[in-house]
């Protein structure tokens, strides 16, 4: 996990295959189910869904089988945010409304501000009328549980100008902040596509 915040996915990848190894060979089927996701989450930034997808579909197998709702939340949410790279639009869906119900009956409010971000930002693409409601769910949880990146992430869709049509300075004040949020992440492009979406409610007419 380390390796791979500070952006050594290559190191991570290695460290992370050791683990699985390990874990395998002595039964330990959280330790797997972890590795899986850590997979997950590197192998879609180095842009393998394909195996992305079936990293983050073999944690979902192991935490239901473990029982762990939380983890089960954790696993759909990869697949929805896999599903919403691929324009496959349907299924992100489903698979981040599962994430928010298992969420919602553990009472994981910090994983449903995270969820209403990723949902309400696929309703952004597809102009779904609950867009709006949904990411100012994710603010207003993300806020409540201090969660840095779960505000930038609903700041984001929220300051996209097609959203809101007419609200420029509201739009260019969410976007900067999501900008300024993002600034630490160890995913770059976030920081970048909240600028060059600045760049445009504020571009002279």
């Amino acid at each position: 996990t380390v390796h791979r915040t500070r952006g050594r996915n290559t190191a991570a990848v290695r460290l992370l295959a050791a683990s699985h190894r390990i874990a395998e060979a002595t039964g330990y089927r959280l330790g797997e189910l972890h590795v899986r996701q850590e997979l997950s989450i590197i192998r879609r930034q180095q842009g393998n869904a394909e195996q992305a997808l079936a990293d983050a579909e073999s944690a979902l197998a192991i935490a239901r089988e473990l029982g762990s709702a939380r983890d089960q939340s954790v696993a759909l949410s990869l697949i929805g945010i896999i599903h919403r790279d691929r324009s496959d639009r349907a299924r992100a869906g489903a698979a981040l409304a599962d994430a928010i119900a298992i969420a919602a009956q553990a009472g994981d409010p910090l994983q449903l501000a995270f969820l209403h971000g990723h949902l309400g930002a696929l309703y952004v693409d597809s102009g779904h009328p609950d867009a709006r409601p949904t990411l100012e769910r994710g603010l207003a949880l993300s806020s409540a549980c201090r969660s840095v990146f779960g505000r930038a992430l609903a700041l984001l869709a929220l300051g996209r100008p097609d959203l809101f049509p007419g609200e420029a300075a509201r739009d260019a004040a969410r976007l900067a902040a999501a900008a300024l949020l993002y600034r630490p992440s160890p995913n770059p492009s976030a920081a970048a596509k909240a600028l060059s979406r600045l760049a445009r409610p504020v571009a002279p007419l």
